[in-house]
């Protein structure tokens, strides 16, 4: 299977710094972070890798795409692979948006990586009553040829099954009592939270479920005027944000 990655900035030798890994959200792709990831690169001066999940972008398609577990799979199986393919062996640090934000956190229980720390934003821990309303008009919007047209753009002529995939996964009965307890059980890793406080699909319930689960510190910040995409409706906060996360993390130079 074709994955395709972009890196933004150079890997050092041997990887003696660490590695920040993307992971997009639900509709997304590398493509759609726009200009962030080189942001983050010259922020942090650390090498930035992103690639689009199987079924996304430029990647080729998967079958079981959006099946029930299918967050659990890009976790568990599909994360540590791709990682193993692009050679990255040493030190990373996860920042996730989204259904790529709760694969973050699923991904820090997993003590075989070498996981600094995570970096989520706009996760997806358990399901609120503003989630189903957020993917109801997100579904009523999809029935609007230009919303499809424009995410076309990125991820070509699939992109009307991957849309009717994606939101009859989040609106299908194992959805309602979806949760990722377990996992968040395990979190032994730095954890930052981000998120805006006019997110349509998740509030502040969602940091105070990971808060009270997870092992490790925890450190949470609400973006005040901001909606689900933090990193490009306040970049420059979220940047200021985890610059200061990774600072704390005191790395190795």
């Amino acid at each position: 299977m074709t994955v395709f990655s972009r890196w933004f900035g150079t890997p050092s030798d041997g990887q003696k710094t660490p590695v920040i890994v993307l992971l997009h959200e639900g509709l997304g792709c590398t493509a759609m972070w726009k200009n962030f990831p080189s942001q983050l690169h010259n922020a942090t001066h650390l090498p930035v890798f992103s690639y689009d999940r199987p079924g996304y972008g430029l990647s080729g398609d998967l079958s079981d795409s959006f099946q029930e577990g299918y967050l659990e799979r890009e976790a568990d199986q599909y994360l540590p692979a791709i990682l193993r393919s692009a050679g990255i062996t040493g030190s990373i640090i996860l920042l996730g948006h989204s259904d790529g934000a709760t694969i973050t956190l699923m991904a820090a229980a997993n003590n075989e990586l070498k996981i600094e720390g995570a970096i989520s934003m706009a996760p997806h821990v358990i399901i609120e009553q503003i989630s189903v309303i957020g993917l109801k008009a997100t579904q009523k919007l999809a029935s609007d040829t230009d919303f499809v047209e424009r995410l076309s753009k990125y991820h070509g002529s699939r992109t009307s099954k991957l849309v009717d995939q994606w939101l009859s996964a989040w609106l299908s009965p194992w959805a309602v009592s979806w949760e990722m307890d377990n996992y968040l059980k395990q979190i032994h890793k730095p954890i930052l939270f981000i998120q805006g406080t006019d997110d349509h699909f998740g509030t502040q319930a969602q940091a105070v479920h990971i808060a009270g689960l997870v092992k490790s510190s925890f450190k949470a910040h609400m973006i005040e005027q901001c909606g689900h995409i933090p990193h490009l409706q306040a970049a420059e906060t979220v940047l200021h944000q985890v610059t200061d996360f990774i600072t704390s993390l005191n790395l190795p130079k």
